[in-house]
């Protein structure tokens, strides 16, 4: 994975928080292990977040972004076949997570992958990915 993916994944308080220390403790002893490939993360605390972010109809306009690269809102909106407001609306809460980012009025997906890893194990690490 490079910093042109997004990996997206679920997961409680508690397994962001022994992360960051691991992270942290990682960086203290000096012993860098992580690299210009390593993608960038957003996680969510449950399933329900990460699909109130990445619905079905997020995933479409997040894919027809990416492959039309439209020169505004209104324009992806014409190519959605939807309206401009819901569309926008999509896009903007894409934007406050970081998964699409504007350029004037000119959305742009900065990613090749996103990629969501879904828990599916009893508390185990087992993990599904799916790529959007």
């Amino acid at each position: 994975m490079s910093q042109n993916t997004l990996l997206v994944t679920v997961g409680s308080l508690t397994d962001v928080e022994r992360r960051a220390r691991d992270a942290m403790a990682t960086a203290l002893a000096d012993a860098d292990t992580t690299t210009d490939d390593d993608p960038r993360r957003l996680s969510f605390p449950d399933a329900q977040s990460l699909f109130a972010v990445f619905s079905p109809e997020a995933v479409t306009l997040l894919r027809l972004v990416a492959h039309e690269e439209p020169a505004s809102v209104a324009q992806a909106a014409r190519l959605a076949g939807e309206n401009r407001e819901a569309v926008a609306e999509t896009l903007e809460r894409l934007a406050a997570h970081e998964v699409v980012r504007f350029d004037g009025d000119r959305p742009v997906v900065p990613y090749e992958t996103v990629r969501i890893d879904l828990g599916v194990g009893a508390g185990d690490d087992t993990e599904r990915a799916v790529e959007a």
